[in-house]
């Protein structure tokens, strides 16, 4: 039937029309029974407020997200050259503004950017002293052959050395801090700092010179970190874009300028010295029943009143996985979440506590609308071929676009027949608009991130960030923020998790080892 034949028809004509057509097959009674409970639900007060609820939740996020792209686009000036120190310009090398640093790196096997990302650590145009720990937990560990190939491409120099050292297998805390601890035992005590950085990120040249000058800029700053920005490949799994969406949001909290709240595990710089001396408690909040290190350090700088630092041009590059199905995507999902039931103190307890819930909520505040919204979306379309839905179009009509003095009829059946339902058709398409426009925010700021990367990297290929499907990261960000609360419950109820092949418990906020699968 053609839409225009349609419309000139008047009501007594298009109704003969389509119950001509519904009733040879007997289905009018139920698409008008479906349509009636239908409209009664979506005129439902708690529905409304859902939809309001959600289209406030997804324009905040689109606002924090160009707030996030213009605020650090703004802090890293890139006018200036990204690998040079303010301070370079009057000392020498080896001076008080490039002290020696130790690199800890724990490594569980390889991965397939593994060797370009530790590459990356020998091209930085740092000045100072810099050792390169690798730890890994026994000395067959695939990333050992490895690391003895990276050692043998090493230019012989006086300032950079490669260690591989090997660390006990952990038993009361995850094994990433023990690896991690062991570094931090066997550095060099002439080093000042130590940074610890995941094995799959790919620093820039002049990053460790910016972390650096961010520990020295103030002395109340504990801790200098950074985060990333995850680059799935073309044609990445769902899972991938899944994991991709999860970190959109974090991506907002380290982009305030030059502080934090949080810290991210992947890249933290801290004094040596204090490291070493327990001064805040960080080594025995590790070593007993440590899983978390950025949230046990999160937590000491909020409790003991000192600063994270976060540069601006602390934005690393990650090379996503692309064949990450469910499975894997579940499981790293379910070890972000048991992280937030761990806790070393009754701060940390609170602090996580009221990071889960809020997540769960926003996450089921943006989700849920979309099932009604779609709906009012389905009685629009369904106006067009079913008669008793029309007047509703017509009454939705005069109130958004053609507003008028005298009062419109409606029948009692129509799809708008209250004032309740006309706020939730405005609601559910104020709703679709924010979703639509903070779509193009994201969009923006990953571009923007992209676009800094490129500049702190001169010398390496530009990211492909233009060639990322958006459509995909559309349906992975409903799909993640779903699938989020029911994974928080059965994190909850089921205690236990693996993480590179090491089984975890956990018991009053603190983690043991159950089992090695590998």
């Amino acid at each position: 039937m053609h839409i225009d034949w349609f419309f000139r028809l008047d009501d007594s004509a298009a109704s003969a029309a389509v119950e001509a057509f519904f009733g040879d097959y007997g289905i009018e009674s139920s698409i008008h029974t479906f349509i009636e409970t239908l409209r009664q639900y979506l005129c439902l007060n708690v529905v409304i407020f859902m939809q309001i609820q959600g289209c406030i939740f997804v324009t905040l996020l689109g606002i924090s997200w160009l707030w996030a792209a213009r605020r650090r686009k703004s802090f890293a000036n890139l006018t200036k050259p990204p690998v040079e120190s303010p301070s370079k310009t009057s000392t020498p090398k080896g001076s008080s503004c490039s002290p020696p640093v130790s690199l800890i790196i724990p490594v569980k096997g390889v991965h397939r950017q593994s060797l370009e990302n530790w590459r990356s650590l020998l091209s930085t145009t740092y000045d100072g002293e810099l050792e390169l720990l690798f730890v890994v937990d026994s000395e067959g560990d695939p990333a050992v052959q490895t690391l003895q190939v990276l050692k043998s491409e090493q230019v012989e120099e006086r300032r950079r050395s490669i260690v591989v050292h090997v660390a006990a297998q952990a038993t009361h805390c995850s094994q990433k801090i023990a690896n991690q601890m062991a570094g931090v035992r066997a550095s060099r005590a002439q080093s000042k700092y130590v940074l610890f950085l995941d094995d799959d990120i790919q620093l820039h040249p002049g990053s460790i010179q910016v972390l650096v000058d961010a520990m020295l800029e103030d002395s109340k700053v504990l801790v200098a970190t950074g985060y990333p920005l995850d680059i799935p490949p073309v044609d990445s799994s769902m899972g991938t874009y899944c994991t991709m969406v999860y970190h959109l949001p974090l991506l907002v909290a380290f982009s305030h300028g030059t502080h934090a709240v949080h810290v991210w595990g992947g890249c933290m710089m801290l004094p040596l010295k204090e490291m070493r001396a327990d001064s805040y408690g960080i080594m025995s909040a590790f070593q007993e029943g440590g899983y978390s290190d950025d949230l046990i350090l999160a937590s000491l700088c909020g409790a003991r009143g000192r600063i994270v630092a976060c540069p601006a041009r602390a934005i690393f590059l990650n090379h996503m996985d692309p064949d990450w199905g469910f499975t894997k995507y579940w499981n790293y999902l379910r070890r972000q979440i048991f992280v937030l039931f761990t806790f070393t103190s009754f701060h940390n307890f609170m602090v996580n506590s009221v990071m889960l819930v809020v997540h769960c909520y926003i996450s089921l505040g943006v989700t849920l609308p979309l099932l009604s919204s779609t709906a009012h979306l389905m009685l629009a379309v369904a106006e067009m071929v079913y008669p008793p839905c029309r007047h509703g179009y017509h009454l939705l009509k005069e109130v958004l676009i053609l507003p008028t003095v005298h009062e419109y009829k409606v029948p009692a059946g129509s799809w708008i027949s209250s004032p309740q339902c006309v706020s939730g058709a405005v609601s559910a398409m104020g709703y679709m608009l924010a979703v639509i426009l903070s779509s193009c925010a994201a969009r923006h700021m990953v571009l923007t991130f992209a676009d800094i990367c490129t500049a702190l990297s001169p010398d390496r290929p530009p990211m492909q960030a233009r060639q990322i499907r958006w459509s995909k990261v559309f349906w992975a960000f409903f799909l993640n923020n779903a699938v989020l609360p029911v994974c928080a419950v059965f994190t909850g109820l089921y205690g236990r998790v693996e993480w590179a092949g090491v089984v975890y418990s956990r018991s009053l906020g603190k983690i043991q080892v159950l089992d090695r699968k590998s």
